[in-house]
């Protein structure tokens, strides 16, 4: 989260273990359980101690007209609610609005 009113900014970040990870032209979704955390602000550690499932989509823009390249994260069910099911994640709907990301298969399509 960007710095504001004279606040640092917030950052959290995590490590997967993946469990499933989808890809077909400019999408994709990444599911897994958190097995390391950091940042400045802790929003996750609760999330690693109780080994919650989250999901990141992505889409990557590709060409005049596609628009940004955008996000989305699933954040983690809360205590007592069921794990987010594998291969599910939130539509990329963030913009991303500083840096970017590339998304190459390790193998070449069929």
């Amino acid at each position: 989260m960007p710095a504001a009113n004279g606040e640092p900014e917030l950052v959290n970040w995590g490590d997967f273990k993946v469990d499933c990870l989808t890809s077909g032209g400019p999408p994709a979704t990444v599911t897994g359980r958190l097995v390391r955390t950091g940042g400045n602000a802790g929003a996750w550690d609760d999330y690693l101690k109780r080994h919650v499932r989250m999901g990141i989509s992505f889409y990557v823009a590709e060409g005049k007209g596609s628009g940004p390249s955008r996000i989305g994260l699933s954040g983690g069910t809360e205590d007592g609610e069921p794990l987010l099911s594998t291969c599910m994640a939130p539509a990329a709907d963030a913009e991303v609005i500083k840096g970017g990301y590339d998304l190459t298969d390790r193998a070449p399509a069929r």
